[in-house]
C-alpha cells in the first residue's frame, strides 16, 4: 500500500475512555483515485483500508459508526449503506434516496451523554403543557405545536386564531403577528401548490382558499394541513378565489381574448 495519506471528506471519532489511545477514527477519502473507507489511530498511525472498490462506495461523502458496523452515504449511487467496520464485509444498502445524500448521524440512547433530564417528569413534558425542549447546561424551554402560542408564564400553551396569512409562488404560510419568525400554521407547498396568486381565509370553518394559475384551480384546506381538495377547476383560465357565505366567487380570464367572466360555484358541503 502506498504511504500517501487519503484526502478525507468525513471523519467519525470513536472513543472508549479506558482505551482512548487505541481507538480508531474512521475516514472516507479518495486514495489513488479509488474512493475508500479507512481507519487509523488518533496519532495517524495504523492506517487500515476497510473497504474500497465496491459498487456502493463509488463516491462516498459522510461516515459514521454504530456497534460493529460503519455507515456511509454515497453520491453516485444515492444510497446509505453499511458494512462490517473491521473487515468491510457484508455491504448492505440501508436506504436509497432520490437525490444525493449528505451527512448522516446515528441517534441511539447509548450514544447520548448521561445527564439529568429536566423534561423527564410528566411523561417527558416536564413543567411544560405541550412540548419540553432540552437546552444546554441541563436547562429547558417550553414550546407549542401549530395553532397555539406560549403564555406569559412561558410554560403553558393556549389556542389562538390571530395570525398573518401570506402567499408566495409555491407556498402559503401563516405566522404569528407578534413574532413573524414563528410559523403559526403548517406551511402549504408542493405538491398541493404550484403557483399561488390569491389566498383567502374562512374564519368560521378555519379553511384556507387559494387560486393556482399553473393548475388553474381553486383549492382549499383546513389550517391544520388536512382536507386539501379542489373546489373549482377552471380549465384554460385563471381563477381568483373570493368566498362569501356558501359560495365561491371567481373570475375567469380566457387565454387569448379580452373576455372576462364572473362565475359562482357552490362550495361542497362541510364535512
Amino acid at each position: 500500500m502506498s504511504d500517501r495519506v487519503p484526502a478525507m471528506i468525513s471523519v467519525e471519532i470513536h472513543v472508549k475512555p479506558e482505551k482512548a489511545e487505541h481507538c480508531p477514527t474512521f475516514t472516507v477519502g479518495h486514495f489513488l483515485r479509488s474512493d475508500a473507507i479507512y481507519s487509523a489511530k488518533y496519532d495517524g498511525s495504523g492506517l487500515i483500508e476497510v473497504l474500497r472498490g465496491h459498487e456502493y462506495l463509488s463516491h462516498p461523502f459522510a461516515v459514521t459508526m454504530y456497534g460493529g458496523e460503519v455507515y456511509w452515504t454515497d453520491w453516485r449511487t444515492n444510497t446509505l449503506a453499511k458494512a462490517n467496520k473491521w473487515t468491510g464485509n457484508n455491504v448492505t444498502v440501508v436506504q436509497r434516496t432520490n437525490t444525493q445524500p449528505f451527512d448522516l448521524q446515528v441517534y441511539h440512547p447509548s450514544r447520548q451523554p448521561q445527564a439529568p433530564n429536566p423534561c423527564a417528569a410528566n411523561d417527558g413534558l416536564g413543567p411544560c403543557s405541550h412540548l419540553c425542549l432540552i437546552n444546554y447546561n441541563q436547562t429547558f424551554s417550553c414550546a407549542c405545536p401549530h395553532l397555539m402560542k406560549l403564555g406569559a408564564d412561558r410554560h403553558t400553551c393556549y389556542e389562538s386564531r390571530q395570525f398573518l396569512l401570506y402567499a408566495r409562488q409555491i407556498e402559503i404560510r401563516g405566522v404569528d403577528i407578534d413574532n413573524p419568525y414563528y410559523n403559526y400554521i403548517i406551511s402549504f407547498t408542493v405538491p398541493d401548490i404550484d403557483n399561488v396568486t390569491v389566498v383567502d381565509y374562512d374564519a368560521s370553518e378555519q379553511r384556507i382558499y387559494w387560486s393556482d394559475v399553473r393548475t388553474q384551480t381553486i383549492k382549499r384546506a383546513f389550517i391544520n394541513g388536512t382536507g386539501v381538495e379542489t373546489v373549482v377547476s377552471a380549465g384554460r383560465g385563471r381563477a381568483v378565489a373570493h368566498r362569501r357565505l356558501q359560495n365561491v366567487y371567481y373570475n375567469i380570464y380566457l387565454v387569448g381574448t379580452a373576455l372576462q367572466y364572473l362565475l359562482l360555484a357552490e362550495q361542497p358541503s362541510v364535512s
